[in-house]
């Protein structure tokens, strides 16, 4: 089996794989065994656990969105990312109040993560639409205060968006400064005041949030 994407458990005791076939694999990181198996029914793009480790979510083609129980093993809802045909990146913020996809398009939702699990066509917050190609990383920040999202098919494709009015800053990525490339993933310090950014030549640009560190509005 080949194995498409992983996630790491909150409290780093677990893996989870996605395969090829759609199958969800937790691996116990004591025994390095394979603990049990969910099946989705489309292919899956990408994971993460939930809150508690108490829940699986995977979101993969024809926009399908899953939540997989870990206490009962088995899923628990299913639903649509509205207006995707394939969504290729996920993330929740750290209360766990909003998620976020992206697709195979460019677009950006942004969904109140408690309505998701309560519909079959939740609506989202809001619908970003800066990237006109595939959208490969979505993280917001320790604070949930920004949302970052990439797509690494065009060079240089990443927005940062403040929360909760969604305005995109105009400031990054600033081209004159350096080339980002082609941007393989985007991810944020604990503390919430660096930012690093990571390309396919293996280098990784990492950037001060002014405004975490010096109280200031700008990155840099």
């Amino acid at each position: 089996k080949r194995f498409e994407t992983f996630a790491i458990a909150n409290n780093s005791n677990r893996l989870a794989f996605s395969t090829e076939n759609g199958n969800v694999l937790i691996t116990s990181l004591a025994s390095n065994q394979v603990e049990y198996t969910f099946k989705a029914t489309t292919f899956i793009n990408d994971l993460i656990f939930g809150k508690d480790d108490t829940e699986i979510i995977t979101v993969g083609k024809q926009g399908a969105i899953h939540i997989f129980d870990l206490r009962t093993r088995r899923c628990v809802h299913k639903c649509h990312d509205e207006g995707s045909l394939e969504t290729t990146a996920l993330s929740v913020n750290s209360s766990h109040s909003l998620l976020s996809t992206g697709s195979s398009s460019g677009v950006v939702n942004v969904y109140n993560f408690n309505d998701l699990k309560i519909s079959d066509a939740p609506k989202p917050i809001k619908s970003i639409l800066n990237i006109t190609t595939k959208i490969t990383t979505t993280v917001f920040h320790p604070k949930n205060e920004i949302i970052a999202f990439a797509s690494k098919m065009k060079k240089d494709a990443a927005k940062i968006a403040h929360l909760p009015s969604f305005q995109v800053f105009r400031n990054f990525p600033l081209a004159q400064k350096s080339a980002l490339h082609y941007i393989q993933d985007i991810d944020f310090s604990s503390d919430g005041k660096f930012m690093g950014v990571g390309n396919d030549k293996g280098d990784v640009s990492l950037f001060r949030l002014k405004h975490y560190v010096r109280n200031a509005t700008t990155t840099e």
